[in-house]
């Protein structure tokens, strides 16, 4: 059953992010602005916002990597909750890093898409803190969990931020 947990607790953890150890930034680029021709200043590239994107994502990858070593095939409920703990700190500070990124227009609707997503994670794990802290079952929190990834998932692939993928 600890396994189980672990599992979806994880799974919530990553659920903010992936692990990508190749190129992280998008081989596209913003168009054009009509006055300019280039992108500008005011306005990211697509290309610099994903990398920003990818930036957010990557803490939570360390951490999450981290707890899942230090935890093995049969963690206490202790360190169960220590790590989500700290893996709902970080996701609070990339949802509002994700908040505060100027997106091109034509990656503006993905972010938006992507932190609601990203909101709805936190919701869960946030109820798998509180299952585990009060000794409730959490096995049901997973199906969401695996739902909220494709989405997640999909959205992330169209932007090409590589590191935000589970």
């Amino acid at each position: 059953m600890r396994l189980v947990i672990l599992a979806t607790l994880v799974a919530l953890a990553l659920g903010g992010c992936g692990s990508d150890k190749a190129n992280t930034t998008a081989a596209k680029s913003s168009a054009p602005t009509p006055a300019t021709g280039t992108a500008t200043a005011a306005t990211p590239t697509h290309r610099q916002f994903v990398a920003d994107l990818n930036r957010l994502c990557r803490p939570l990858i360390a951490a999450s990597d981290k707890i899942k070593s230090r935890a093995g095939d049969a963690p206490t409920t202790r360190q169960l909750t220590t790590g989500l703990r700290s893996t709902l700190r970080l996701q609070r500070q990339m949802i509002g890093g994700m908040t505060k990124l100027d997106a091109p227009p034509e990656d503006r609707r993905a972010l938006r898409g992507l932190i609601a997503v990203q909101r709805k994670m936190q919701t869960l794990q946030e109820s798998a803190l509180t299952a585990l802290d009060s000794g409730a079952d959490t096995s049901g929190i997973g199906d969401a969990t695996d739902r909220l990834r494709a989405k997640r998932e999909g959205i992330v692939e169209t932007i090409g931020a590589r590191a935000c993928r589970s």
